[in-house]
């Protein structure tokens, strides 16, 4: 007998079962393969054994409660249901839902409200040669993740789990980790249970952060980069980051080149030690998350103090002590380990060092250290994907800083020639995009030295024009009074007029009448689809082109494409149809047409300013507009 307060449901053994569907055992072959690789038995013949099937009527229900083992070598259990038969839509032999717990984990089943629940229960079981892989069922999942973190070395400084869910930047903000939802809170629950039962000396500090990985096809060469992620669901690059994407797509347009830019992004929880938790803090994070470490810490031991306080207080007592060789040895020795948002902090007391102490005794020692990337630690860290060598700006503008707060002199030409340096190493988009690269063009012009000038005027002009607007804004501003006769302002001019060039351009392409021709749409999933939007008609239905199991499956498919980003295109989808006559009809909107007419005014007016600014840039243009109206 059946105990209704624990349980309220009809069941039926498996040979009381009969399926239909004649592919519903190739799907089910398909589905286990996929819950194998998402256990972690990726690769493994596991078997998926129907166990019983279930009924739930008007106020059926199951307390929360474990599995019991019900067949040798099972890991786990496959619940498959369908709210309503799928009645509504016509997809009930298709489109069942399914769910998968571990088997000793507890679930429950809330009260059915209206109508009916039916459920398929299947047991996923591993093979019979492969049984000694199953978990010791003496030791919790913690408590076997807690050995791992006990093991860990000191060359395992850090790791990163990415979340499965998609997260707002405000709900992290404000809720923290009580943000997270279903198997992120559970797979984080599982890490705070491991991180229990380390050793001393062992436990991890969890943060949230958000990953940034960017790929631009048109780069010269693919940077390094290293991962050093815990993938539970054994997910290849391309499936840890394809679903977070963000692209900007840009088509032929006058001499430029297609151009696609992608940034994909997820947030992760990421660990380190809790004994390196205020020096990792300060170096990757800020100096308050250092002293919120330290103030959860109490007691603080005086070493651990110490070693913050010469983080934090360092460059004024040097001052003080009025001893070169001291400054040598904070440059060599501590600021070379600090990160680059820390170095950034500390420009105002390392001016002062520099404007205290005679060049030719710190000079080197400083020009070193800033040449060091402060990232020799980033083998290991690395929940940033991208080596810093190839992307950061942090020399180039800690320099530039100082510069700016020197009088003239050896140390302030030091640094202008390391500043111009580096900013030979870094990539053309993120150079023309330093928040520094105004201060290089002001020095290269105000120091007066001709080879810095020469060399920063040459980079700019092999760059491509779109990247070029801060970079001749930074020039006419500070050019400003230059003799025209000055070969300086000739250079200027020829800048200019290249970033010109490129306006004119996109001034013939943008400026054409209001079309629903979209020439440069990008729709990835259909070839069909992709040329309709490129073409002259306003709307489409798929039927013929995209095939669905009903409406449903329409409607995710709309949901998908509506939330993606819409490349070169603006455009609604609304799903419509029943069962297999199911489609999506794709209406074309003034969006991106509008969005264009904004670019359109910001390049006229930028186009005239430099007309104005530089004479000579608009000359010769094949427009022959002198100004757009």
């Amino acid at each position: 007998m059946m105990d209704e307060n624990v349980r309220k449901s009809w069941q039926l053994a498996p040979d009381q079962v009969k399926i239909s569907n004649p592919v519903w055992q190739t799907g089910m072959d398909k589905l286990t393969a996929n819950i194998a690789g998402r256990l972690g038995y990726k690769g493994v013949s596991m078997q998926c054994k129907l166990y019983k099937m279930l009924v739930y009527g008007e106020g059926g229900h199951f307390v929360k409660h474990q599995d019991t083992e019900k067949e040798d070598g099972m890991v786990a259990t496959l619940v498959k249901y369908r709210h309503d038969f799928g009645k509504k839509e016509g997809t009930a032999r298709y489109l069942p839902h399914y769910a998968v717990h571990y088997a000793d984990a507890e679930h429950a089943l809330e009260m059915v409200t209206t109508g009916y629940r039916l459920v398929l229960v299947y047991s996923i079981c591993l093979p019979l040669t492969m049984r000694h892989l199953i978990r010791n069922g003496d030791e919790t999942l913690g408590e076997e993740l807690g050995a791992v973190i006990s093991s860990m070395g000191d060359k395992d400084t850090s790791f990163a789990l990415l979340l499965g869910h998609e997260y707002t930047g405000k709900s992290i903000e404000e809720m923290g980790l009580g943000a997270l939802k279903s198997v992120d809170r559970a797979r984080f629950q599982t890490l705070q249970d491991a991180n229990s039962v380390a050793a001393p000396g062992k436990m991890l500090q969890f943060f949230i952060a958000q990953l940034k990985h960017d790929i631009s096809y048109w780069d010269m060469a693919v940077p390094g980069f290293h991962l050093n992620l815990l993938n539970p669901g054994k997910e290849t690059l391309n499936e840890l980051w394809e679903p977070h994407g963000n692209s900007t797509f840009e088509g032929y347009l006058g001499n430029e080149g297609a151009t696609k830019s992608t940034t994909y992004s997820r947030y992760a929880i990421v660990a380190w030690p809790a004994v390196h938790g205020v020096e990792m803090a300060c170096q990757y994070i800020n100096v308050n998350a250092a002293v919120e470490t330290l103030l959860c810490q109490r007691p603080v031991i005086a070493p651990t103090l110490r070693n913050y306080m010469d983080v934090v207080t360092l460059c004024e007592l040097l001052v003080e002590a009025d001893d070169p060789s001291l400054v040598r040895s904070f440059f060599e020795e501590t600021l070379s380990k600090l990160g680059n948002s820390i170095k950034d902090q500390l420009v105002a007391p390392l001016t002062t060092l520099v404007r205290t102490f005679d060049w030719s005794d710190i000079g080197q020692a400083l020009l070193k250290t800033l040449s060091d990337k402060t990232n020799h630690r980033d083998e290991n860290l690395n929940f940033g994907l991208r080596h810093e060598e190839e992307t950061d700006d942090t020399c180039m503008k800690v320099a530039l800083y100082i510069v700016n707060g020197l009088e003239s002199g050896v140390a302030r030409q030091a640094l202008l020639e390391k500043a111009v340096e580096e900013a030979l190493r870094l990539r053309p988009d993120k150079l023309c995009s330093s928040k520094a690269v105004d201060l290089l063009c002001k020095w290269t012009i105000q120091s007066g030295d001709k080879t810095s000038f020469d060399t920063v005027a040459s980079t700019f002009k092999q760059i491509d024009p779109k990247l070029l607007q801060p970079v001749v804004e930074a020039f006419s501003q500070h050019a400003t009074g230059m003799d025209a006769s000055d070969e300086r302002f000739a250079v200027i001019v020829s800048i200019a007029k290249r970033r010109c060039e490129w306006l004119n351009d996109q001034l013939q392409a943008l400026g054409k009448p209001f079309s629903w021709e979209l020439p440069d749409a990008y729709f990835p999933d259909n070839a069909k689809v992709q040329a309709f939007l490129r073409g002259p008609d306003a709307s489409m239905k798929t039927v013929g082109v995209r095939q669905f199991n009903g409406v449903r499956h329409a409607r995710n498919y709309a949901n998908k494409w509506m939330r993606g980003q819409q490349i070169n295109a603006s455009y609604t989808l609304e799903p419509d149809g029943r069962g297999q006559s199911a489609y999506v009809t794709i209406k074309k909107t003034r969006a991106w047409f509008s969005e264009h007419q904004k670019k359109l005014l910001e390049y006229k007016t930028e186009f005239n300013l430099l007309s104005t600014r530089f004479e000579d840039a608009s000359a010769g243009i094949s427009s022959k507009r002198a100004r757009y109206e």
